[in-house]
């Protein structure tokens, strides 16, 4: 994770937004990426209401020391979508274009521990932030948006109990079942059908025009 941390300072991400902020400033090799994220030009931020104060220039936002709370333990409710909607915020203001990811990591998390309460709760608060990007599309002619997942977690299944379906996760682990891809937008008509996972980035790529 330490290792990831310093592709920050290499790739030039004009925004990011997330947890993890020890890997940046309490590492074990004793530099401090935030410091040096500072002589880049990254504004740093430590919570909501900074982020919300920084109008322009890149964002290095780390709002928490590991990993953010899941949703059902106390996170800000609209923490995903409201970073979504600051990062196309900020990110519109150019026009070259942009390549904006959002993670709902914690649906993962949730599949692994066989948390269903943990898998619908972030998966609709992950919905929050997909309504942000779709609302953007709308409002701006040309937006791609492509939801997906690298892979299931937890195996999910409704087996009928007294005439009564009860969802329930049988595995820890990915079972194998293929994720939908949903598409909305200029470009939209590429990702139907049945897909192998590399397919997506080619096809992006392709619309880019790289």
């Amino acid at each position: 994770e330490e290792e990831i941390a310093l592709f920050y300072l290499d790739k030039e991400i004009e925004v990011f937004i997330g947890g993890g902020r020890d890997l940046f400033e309490k590492r074990s090799d004793g530099r401090n990426l935030s410091e040096e994220l500072r002589q880049k030009g990254y504004s740093i931020v430590y919570d909501r209401q900074e982020l919300a104060s920084v109008q322009t220039g890149k964002i290095a936002g780390l709002l928490a020391p590991g990993h953010l709370p899941r949703i059902n333990k106390g996170r800000d409710p609209d923490y995903l979508a409201g970073a979504t909607r600051k990062a196309l915020e900020v990110l519109s203001r150019n026009d070259r274009g942009f390549f904006l990811l959002v993670e709902g990591s914690l649906i993962d998390k949730g599949g692994h521990s066989r948390n269903r309460k943990t898998v619908i709760s972030e998966t609709l608060d992950f919905d929050r932030a997909v309504r942000e990007a779709f609302d953007f599309a709308d409002r701006n002619p040309g937006t791609l948006v492509v939801v997906t997942a690298d892979h299931e977690t937890g195996g999910p299944s409704l087996p009928v109990r007294k005439n009564k379906p009860k969802y329930r996760l049988t595995s820890g682990e990915p079972a194998g079942i293929m994720v939908p891809v949903y598409s909305y937008g200029a470009g939209a008509g590429r990702f139907t059908g049945i897909l192998d996972n590399t397919e997506l980035p080619l096809r992006m790529m392709e619309l880019l025009g790289m």
